[in-house]
């Protein structure tokens, strides 16, 4: 495989969010790799300040020699590339399969009652409506928060419907409730699992 070529074609899948690189095995011995380029990525691997977020490391299956156990104690966890992997265009493939699982999916798909708790909390986040307690200042009139997009959409009665049904079971698990004094309810996340669903719906994306 060409390694200009690889690295062309994986950007251009990818965009320029996500940063490539491959280290082109030695000539005529494809199990084998270059020293210099693979001490640099042991190095960035162990480095407690280089070593960038969200790095991961796909070992192909024919790579094997001195290096294999250094990229295993240096990264726990290397995609291990299936073993029929033995082409450019297949390598491509198989990265941006779900199978790999290597790149964030730009839609993902989910049950009623999933989507439904999503466009709730989408709503509450984009509306920065998260309190400590019934004592903050940070709400969403329930009204709003179910007659305004994306828990109602168009085309999507069910949604909506179970986004409804699903407000009072929320409350005191991940939903705070406040009435004024003309009894109108208001509605915002606990701060106290705000991290946690941060986390959890940005591993979804």
């Amino acid at each position: 495989m060409d390694r200009d070529e690889l690295l062309a074609e994986l950007r251009e899948k990818s965009g320029p969010e996500i940063e490539w690189d491959w280290i082109k095995p030695i000539d005529n011995d494809e199990c084998n790799v270059p020293s210099k380029p693979m001490n640099r990525l042991l190095a960035r691997l162990t480095s407690p300040t280089e070593h960038p977020e969200g790095l991961r490391v796909v070992k192909l299956f024919r790579l094997h020699g001195e290096f294999v156990a250094k990229l295993h104690k240096a990264c726990r966890d290397p995609v291990l590339a299936p073993k029929h992997i033995d082409c450019r265009e297949g390598l491509v493939e198989w990265v941006f399969s779900p199978e790999a699982n290597l790149i964030p999916r730009s839609e993902w798909c989910a049950g009623l009652e999933e989507t439904a708790l999503v466009a709730i909390l989408v709503k509450l986040v984009k509306n920065k409506s998260w309190n400590k307690d019934s004592q903050g200042h940070a709400w969403t009139k329930e009204v709003d928060l179910l007659g305004q997009a994306p828990v109602f959409r168009p085309g999507f009665p069910a949604v909506a419907s179970k986004a409804a049904n699903m407000l009072l079971p929320l409350r005191k698990v991940l939903l705070l409730c406040h009435p004024d004094i003309r009894s109108i309810l208001f509605k915002a996340i606990m701060k106290g699992v705000l991290y946690c669903l941060k986390i959890s719906m940005h591993s979804r994306v």
